[in-house]
């Protein structure tokens, strides 16, 4: 029998961001990687203790010291079964015991290379959106402007002029995503990463909407975004 984490009405719980109960992973904290050191959400300071990360696909609760991986670190599915163990020192792994076959690319990995190409053959393609300038409020309401560019990683091979023509629509949804946020929260690590990672899952919605009818175009292909551009004045 395959381990299980939690119940399933926990682990949904979690997955779509309410609040667990009081008795369940009480010890867990979101953690964001930047940098390869892992940070606390709304902070900038390197974590210690144990921590969580997740994606659409999977939870993977580590221990930290110092804002490093160390010691065991265990990947989870949506339905709480155990996928995969790792063992950590200094933030490199050591060694690793997968219970059964997953996507490399589903996993949330560090140090990735632009043109890494994952178990399954499937390279990353690049598309990039250069040099927003959009209007940020700070929390006593005073604007500010922010100036932002990005690029995208996906496994489809046409991203690249997927965004360029429907750039109107994913400029909307960067704006929609920025409004919704103060300035303070933009300039901590967890509050950039939690854009960052918005911005991945609207972005997704954008171009499958778009793509709808065509079935030989991927969906949810983009995932991941690197910011090259990030200031706030």
């Amino acid at each position: 029998m395959k381990k299980r984490l939690f119940n399933i009405s926990v682990y949904v719980v979690l997955f779509f961001g309410l609040s667990l109960s009081a008795n369940s992973l009480k010890d867990l904290q979101k953690v964001y990687e930047r940098d390869g050191l892992y940070y606390k959400v709304f902070s900038n300071k390197l974590y210690n203790g144990k921590g969580f990360q997740e994606n659409i696909l999977f939870l993977i609760i580590s221990n930290y010291k110092n804002g490093k991986k160390e010691g065991l670190s265990e990947v989870y599915t949506k339905n709480g079964e155990l996928a995969s163990t790792q063992m950590f020192k200094n933030n490199k792994k050591i060694s690793q015991k997968d219970y059964f076959k997953i996507p490399t690319d589903s996993i949330i990995e560090e140090n990735t290379d632009e043109k890494k190409v994952d178990t399954n053959s499937n390279v990353f393609y690049t598309a990039t959106v250069k040099d927003l300038i959009l209007n940020i409020t700070n929390s006593k309401g005073r604007e500010k402007l922010m100036k932002l560019s990005f690029s995208l990683r996906s496994t489809e091979p046409t991203i690249s002029e997927l965004i360029a023509q429907n750039k109107v629509k994913v400029v909307e949804t960067v704006i929609q995503q920025v409004n919704a946020r103060v300035s303070e929260e933009l300039l901590t690590v967890g509050g950039e990463e939690l854009l960052k990672e918005d911005l991945i899952k609207e972005i997704n919605i954008v171009i499958d909407d778009l793509i709808a009818t065509n079935k030989k175009i991927k969906r949810d292909s983009i995932k991941k975004l690197h910011f090259t551009t990030f200031k706030i004045r």
